[in-house]
């Protein structure tokens, strides 16, 4: 026998559980009409401790195999095509393949908020020129900016579990990204043509002043992560930039600046 644990969660915070639901072992995630459900081998009420949630004894059946069965290729914007890494679909015609990496770390792509940021980059992206990427996360925008025609891709997180996702994603990608641990803070002035930052309202407000002095004259900062009820708050924070652009989904929004 296996175990389902049912956890309620709302849609802005099923990303983030899923990644620490595989953290603490799961071997498969459903959505459900108010929440997650997680599948173990094993019950582990430390898990159920953390996160809450009703545990639920379950015939023996290939949970991973149901669990990716619930995953579908997107087409996303223009140009992009999002697909789950286990899957061989050939990718449409005039469409750029950046394959899903389910997993411990932020940002699969199923995500509205990660979706918007993607969306971002296919219009703002400078091409040829130096993006940065705040709070990387799974690595799939840096992918995603390197297959869209970025020069050079650099990548950054503070947390070091969400670097070691990156760097494993981005090699199984076969792509060439500089990677670290750490923050904004460490990177020059004016060194990048673009910026994408799919991080919380708060965060952005404590980085604003850095990813400004970051940007070269003229360079663009993406951002996303953040809902309608803090838009306020991050355009107060980034006044100093011109805002040349807004992409919503639901309550999700993403603001476009230029320096």
């Amino acid at each position: 026998m296996s175990w389902s644990l049912a956890i309620p969660c709302p849609e802005s915070g099923k990303d983030l559980l899923s990644a620490e639901l595989f953290e603490q072992g799961a071997t498969g995630i459903v959505e459900e009409d108010h929440g997650l459900r997680a599948f173990f081998e094993l019950r582990i009420d430390a898990v159920q401790e953390q996160v809450g949630g009703v545990w639920r004894e379950e015939a023996d059946r290939d949970w991973v195999s149901e669990w990716e069965r619930t995953w579908k290729p997107i087409a996303l914007g223009q140009r992009l095509f999002l697909i789950p890494d286990w899957m061989e679909d050939p990718t449409p015609a005039g469409r750029v393949r950046i394959e899903m990496h389910p997993g411990r770390a932020y940002g699969t792509g199923t995500s509205e908020a990660t979706q918007l940021a993607l969306l971002g980059l296919e219009r703002h992206l400078k091409t040829g020129g130096t993006l940065l990427d705040v709070g990387t996360g799974t690595g799939i925008l840096s992918v995603a900016a390197v297959r869209l025609g970025a020069g050079s891709v650099i990548a950054c997180d503070i947390d070091v579990d969400s670097v070691e996702v990156a760097d494993a994603n981005i090699h199984r990608d076969d792509i060439t990204v500089h990677l670290f641990a750490g923050s904004v803070k460490a990177v020059a002035t004016e060194s990048v043509d673009t910026i994408v930052a799919n991080i919380n309202a708060t965060t952005l407000g404590m980085l604003a002043a850095d990813l400004s002095r970051i940007l070269r004259p003229g360079g663009r900062l993406i951002t996303s992560g953040f809902l309608t009820r803090d838009m306020d708050r991050v355009r107060l924070s980034l006044a100093a930039l011109q805002e040349i652009d807004q992409i919503d989904d639901n309550e999700w929004q993403s603001l476009v600046y230029q320096k």
